[in-house]
């Protein structure tokens, strides 16, 4: 996830991906120096409302969502991080 947001120039970078063995999407979310949002307390409140867990320090954090809600996750991760 470095890497990417390294090269994207975006202030946050997120890549997840699918267990198939336990039906859920394991993601993991980097921030960048500049990034002023705490995400693992974002991820937290937000993995807890889509069925998951999850949560981590203020630049780097991870979750765990079921796999019928991932998307939805996603864009309200998106729309929060647009309102700040």
């Amino acid at each position: 996830v470095n890497f990417v947001l390294g090269l994207s120039g975006k202030d946050v970078g997120v890549a997840y991906k699918e267990r198939v063995d336990h039906g859920i999407y394991a993601v993991s979310v980097r921030g960048s120096k500049s990034c002023t949002v705490h995400l693992g307390r974002l991820v937290n409140s937000l993995s807890a409302e889509f069925g998951g867990s999850g949560g981590g320090h203020d630049r780097a954090c991870g979750a765990v969502i079921p796999k019928d809600k991932i998307m939805p996750f996603i864009k309200a991760f998106n729309a929060k991080l647009n309102q700040k």
